[in-house]
């Protein structure tokens, strides 16, 4: 939390006056990237709103968030109801139509693979190519990167959720299950009594999250534009860096 807390602080410092009378915009935001705090106006908190927050911050700006499930969110920023989606995974075979997307991802995440923690811990860490022919339990409407979603000869259990994920790994209906890091560690603050059940063995390459944009909101190119110039910003000023560290240490 200490790590968190340091990057925050340089961000809110970074912004405070901009967003203090900059226009609001709402964006989309999935869910699975968004930590809820489930306190008295407390701010959702999350990697990729912070990033989206820092990087309309420094162009004046101020933004607020729907959340919705990644296909949800996508299907909004398609039809113009929303001019952007923060915190989605680009994966092989992605519907593009009617998306812009920047130039640079906001950062990079391990899609980790977890095994019961009772079992015996294998010789060395397990990698893509280890869960051809093996059972993999995963959350169907989040990507965990090209290596994984491109790999046909993995058999995969499709789970509506990342929790129904690690629950047919809990119940050996799975061999494996995989999730993103931070997707996991919140489904940890929210049901503590799993955390213990299971155990890292090995992951898969780094994928990318980025926040995608609207061909036909009548906003989304100049929030695009706008959004890569704030990126841009942050990421001279080191502050991007910090956010993606701070969350890396634990919150």
């Amino acid at each position: 939390m200490a790590a968190w807390g340091k990057a925050l602080g340089l961000l809110l410092l970074l912004t405070t006056a901009a967003w203090a009378q900059g226009p609001s915009v709402r964006l989309g935001a999935v869910q699975d990237w968004v930590y809820d705090p489930r306190k008295p106006d407390a701010a959702l908190q999350g990697p990729g709103l912070e990033v989206a927050r820092a990087a309309f911050g420094v162009r004046g700006m101020e933004v607020d968030f729907q959340v919705l499930s990644q296909g949800q969110c996508l299907a909004q920023v398609r039809s113009g109801a929303l001019p952007a989606c923060v915190a989605v995974l680009r994966s092989t075979g992605m519907d593009e139509t009617d998306l812009l997307w920047p130039l640079r991802p906001m950062f990079k995440v391990v899609p980790k693979i977890y095994a019961l923690a009772s079992k015996p811990a294998p010789r060395q860490a397990v990698r893509t190519r280890d869960l051809e022919g093996r059972r993999v339990a995963f959350n169907h409407g989040q990507s965990h990167g090209p290596e994984f979603d491109s790999n046909l000869r993995v058999q995969r259990l499709l789970a509506g959720s990342e929790q129904q994920a690690f629950l047919l790994l809990q119940r050996e209906r799975a061999d494996y299950a995989i999730a993103l890091d931070f997707v996991a560690r919140v489904l940890w603050l929210k049901q503590p009594q799993l955390e213990a059940q299971f155990r890292v063995v090995g992951w898969a390459l780094p994928t990318e999250v980025y926040t995608v944009f609207s061909r036909r909101h009548p906003q989304g190119e100049r929030l695009l534009q706008e959004f890569e110039a704030g990126l841009q910003q942050l990421a001279e000023l080191g502050s991007l860096q910090s956010i993606e560290n701070g969350w890396a240490a634990g919150f």
